[in-house]
């Protein structure tokens, strides 16, 4: 390190930079901690409406009554309350051999087709001994439910998927992008973990078919899904849109020390 040259300005003008620098990056980072609280804000905005919605329906003034599960709390008087194994089936299709197919993955942002031309992450030496995975279906892992940061997905295009995931079916026409967004709910807050009784913090299906949840008539389902659709996409555009911010920021910190410090900009 020692032998590595630098640059020397008259200390007098390294002092003026160091003092400018502190002030001006003072300032953006001011900005970017505001801009990355606002992204919070929207994020707990959006974790607001959608458990309103799922757990209360859009219908304003409706008669409540207690659904006995605590992460649910009130819902709709006319809803009902069942075990999840009357509400969805697992799938399970074992695909021997890889034919091109799209590889499927759970991941924060949904359930995705993977680039296996240029992949990021772990890939595996065959996809031999995948699964086969159905758009307008469910994902869900029910292994290490305490680090995975995401536990359910809904399938929009048909694939393979690792064997280690669970593929459930609907049952009595119920729809899947309802029961997504109101597992997207409980899986943020975690709320099956107590439940789990090994090691890896896993459910079994007969553990999962078990837990009760909510029904409410299938036509709601529909409207508050296709309701959330359309909010979600407008607080997750303004979320980007506030990242966006944020890199921008990150970039013009940089620059500016970069500029000021070589010189190539006076205090």
């Amino acid at each position: 390190f020692g032998a590595i040259k630098s640059i020397v300005p008259p200390l007098e003008e390294q002092e003026k930079i160091a003092d400018y620098l502190d002030v001006k990056c003072a300032e953006i980072e001011r900005t970017i901690a505001e801009t990355v609280l606002t992204i919070e804000d929207y994020k707990k905005y959006k974790s607001t409406i959608i458990y309103h919605a799922v757990t209360k329906g859009l219908s304003e003034g409706v008669e409540l009554k207690e659904s006995g599960i605590e992460w649910i709390g009130k819902i709709p008087e006319h809803w009902n309350i069942m075990p999840h194994k009357y509400i969805m089936s697992k799938k399970k299709e074992i695909c021997t051999e890889y034919g091109g197919e799209d590889i499927i993955s759970l991941t924060m942002n949904g359930v995705v087709v993977r680039d296996i031309v240029n992949p990021t992450g772990k890939m595996p030496a065959s996809f031999d001994g995948y699964q086969r995975v159905y758009a307008g279906n469910l994902l869900l892992c029910l292994f290490d439910i305490d680090v995975t940061p995401r536990c359910v997905g809904y399938i929009k295009n048909d694939g393979l998927t690792s064997p280690a995931y669970s593929q459930f079916v609907m049952l009595d026409n119920n729809n899947p992008r309802y029961y997504d967004y109101l597992l997207r709910m409980i899986d943020d807050g975690k709320h099956f973990l107590h439940l789990t009784k090994n090691l890896r913090s896993s459910l079994t299906e007969e553990n999962f078919g078990a837990i009760k949840s909510i029904v409410p008539p299938l036509e709601e389902q529909e409207k508050i899904a296709d309701y959330l659709d359309v909010k979600c996409a407008e607080i997750d555009k303004l979320i980007a849109s506030k990242e966006a911010l944020v890199i921008e920021l990150e970039a013009y910190k940089k620059s500016v020390i970069y500029e000021y410090v070589t010189g190539k900009k006076e205090v």
